[in-house]
């Protein structure tokens, strides 16, 4: 399609553009993030020339671009792209613009992942003012915004503020969406990990527990979502001392994703360290042992040496 476009109607052509536009998505959904990145470049380049920098347009592939160098862990480089996508979305579409929160938004996301979670907050703040202004807070952006913010609190270590924001997250999502709405779950997720980090084990259980059987309910007791519910069960249950109900839930953990991954899966092989670890906390060091180099065995194998999951299997196994 793009290159009977580019024949019919030359490259320049708004049509052609979209159509190499669609084409970068398309290269990044496959997963191939160089191609998109060369493909957004092209567009952005075109863009640039035919409607000029602050055409709505070139904003969006310029951001589209930033979006890919950040794919690609090139954090630095998508921080100055987006530094730039906002400083021209504010300029030509205001501060309270969608595409320029969502521009602010990135932004700080891509500072978080360079380690400033200062300079993070300082703009998650502001993108949770601005959409609590213009869109009320019990707004989906709005509320992504405050559990944004939450996180970030959470990275600088203060988890006594993050609880606050979750709780605030959580209630609002459970008026707006129902409890057993993903992105509900997702929150209340959030809300017992950060009770888990705050030294209160007990209740973080009670959550778990209560997230655990609604995706068991709503997702199956196959699905990703719950059995990543049923690890973190199974592992504040090991951090309360009762080692026994962590061994059984983390043998249902590991059976099932034997049963839908395989067992080369990295997560399958995250499940039979866990095993092996709950085992050697029980005392039982020979089956502990016998996992372990199942653990090392299958990771040499699938990860090679260098790997750190092989790396930290082979340091568990010399320590068992």
């Amino acid at each position: 399609m793009y290159a009977l476009r580019c024949d019919v109607l030359g490259e320049k052509n708004p049509q052609t553009l979209t159509t190499l536009n669609n084409l970068a998505t398309t290269y990044g959904e496959l997963g191939n993030l160089e191609k998109a990145r060369e493909s957004y470049e092209k567009v952005y380049a075109l863009c640039l020339e035919v409607l000029g920098e602050k055409n709505p347009d070139t904003l969006l592939a310029l951001h589209n671009l930033a979006t890919t160098y950040g794919k690609l862990g090139n954090h630095e480089k998508a921080r100055e792209l987006y530094e730039k996508v906002y400083a021209l979305c504010l300029e030509v579409l205001g501060e309270k613009n969608p595409q320029t929160l969502l521009a602010l938004n990135n932004l700080a996301y891509t500072y978080g992942e360079l380690g400033n979670h200062t300079k993070a907050l300082e703009l998650l703040e502001k993108v949770y003012t601005l959409r609590l202004e213009v869109l009320g807070e019990k707004n989906p952006q709005t509320l992504t915004a405050l559990s944004n913010l939450a996180y970030t609190y959470g990275k600088l270590g203060n988890h006594a503020k993050t609880l606050e924001l979750l709780e605030k997250v959580y209630a609002l999502r459970c008026d707006v969406l129902g409890e057993k709405n993903p992105d509900t779950l997702l929150a209340l997720h959030n809300l017992a990990y950060t009770y888990g980090e705050l030294g209160n084990r007990t209740k973080a259980l009670e959550l778990q527990e209560k997230v655990y059987a609604l995706r068991l309910e709503v997702l199956g007791e196959k699905n990703p979502d719950t059995l990543l519910a049923l690890n973190n069960l199974a592992y504040t249950y090991g951090e309360l001392g009762n080692h026994a109900k962590a061994l059984e839930l983390l043998g249902k953990v590991y059976a099932l994703r034997l049963e839908v991954l395989g067992e080369k899966n990295p997560q399958t092989l995250l499940a039979l360290n866990n095993l092996a670890y709950t085992y050697g906390k029980l005392g039982n060091h020979t089956k502990a042992l016998e996992l372990k180099e199942k653990v090392y065995a299958l990771c040499l194998e699938v990860l090679g040496e260098k790997h750190p999951q092989t790396l930290t299997a082979l340091n568990n196994l010399a320590a068992t």
